[in-house]
């Protein structure tokens, strides 16, 4: 058994873990906000009906008096698709996997021969994909297909990240929170998803309707009387989260295997649902300081094997 202070030892590194993903997606976020802006400097306004006019070729930065210019620059480049936007992707998995890494060196130090290395189950799928990104760029039996939890693409399929993809990481290793301050009293290091201020429901606005791109499921059976507690923490499109308990009549090991039906709600295999729109609501009162009562749900499970 671990002693007090190697179990403290370990909650730091797992501590400082969650702060280097938060500091990669910040700056992932960064350079996705850059080319959105970028994007749409490329574009003048619309000129005779139905056309628009590149108004430059390459990207320019303030300290060079030239800029680099091929046939892909614009639009194409800064597209969801693009390489540039890819790119920012790419580096985002490989910044992660090797700070998963170095923690897991730091634990492997630490613990010795008491178990090592740490495994868990959604570091191993983001491994996977990061492998596949990496040396072919698309998805294939041998890596992607070993995936459990992160079943982002089938075999053959070419690897095109997206923000769902990243919320649905984040979500899956319990890395999204409200205002979590790290270290002891002495330091402030403060991680933290915070409601925009100019946020507003999708029902008051022109945007497409929000949708679930990552559910965790867990049941918390030390309640009252043995009481079980079904726990969901759940993330939608437009980063709207929430994590809770929540009533559903089914049996914990139905509940556990709740997925996102193609109506966008989450569905049990007996018929029973949770509904999106009921969820969102819940979602954004969390965000705004209604906090349910009650535990949080737990991350997932770290294993350290000899």
């Amino acid at each position: 058994m671990m002693s007090l202070e190697s179990i403290q030892a370990i909650d730091d590194i797992e501590a400082g873990f969650l702060y280097d993903v938060t500091k990669a997606t910040v700056a992932l976020f960064y350079l996705l906000q850059g080319m959105e802006i970028a994007s749409r400097l490329y574009l003048k306004s619309p000129g005779e009906q139905g056309s628009q006019q590149v108004s430059m070729a390459g990207p320019t930065l303030a300290h060079l008096k030239v800029f680099p210019a091929v046939s892909t620059t614009g639009p194409e480049m800064l597209g969801p698709n693009g390489e540039a936007i890819q790119l920012a992707f790419k580096g985002w998995m490989a910044d992660i996997y090797g700070k998963w890494e170095k923690s897991r060196d730091k634990a492997t130090e630490l613990l010795g021969d008491e178990g090592i290395p740490v495994q868990v189950e959604c570091m191993g799928d983001f491994r996977h994909i990061r492998n596949d990104l990496i040396h072919s760029g698309s998805a294939t039996e041998e890596h992607s297909g070993k995936c459990n939890v992160l079943k982002w693409f089938k075999h053959g399929e070419q690897i095109i990240l997206t923000t769902d993809h990243v919320l649905d990481f984040l979500n899956q290793m319990g890395l999204i929170t409200l205002p979590t301050q790290l270290g002891g009293p002495d330091e402030q290091t403060v991680v933290s998803w915070m409601l925009r201020p100019d946020a507003v429901r999708p029902e008051s606005s022109e945007e497409e309707p929000s949708r679930i791109v990552s559910a965790r499921m867990d049941v918390d059976a030390d309640g009252e009387e043995g009481s079980r507690r079904y726990m969901l923490s759940c993330i939608f499109s437009d980063g709207i989260f929430g994590e809770g308990p929540v009533e559903v009549p089914v049996e914990p090991e139905e509940y556990l295997t709740g997925y996102v039906d193609k109506h966008g709600n989450i569905a049990f295999h007996g018929g029973q649902v949770i509904g999106a729109e009921k969820l969102y609501d819940a979602c954004y009162g969390y965000l705004t300081g209604d906090c349910l009562d009650g535990p949080g749900i737990l991350g997932p499970d770290a294993k350290y094997t000899k």
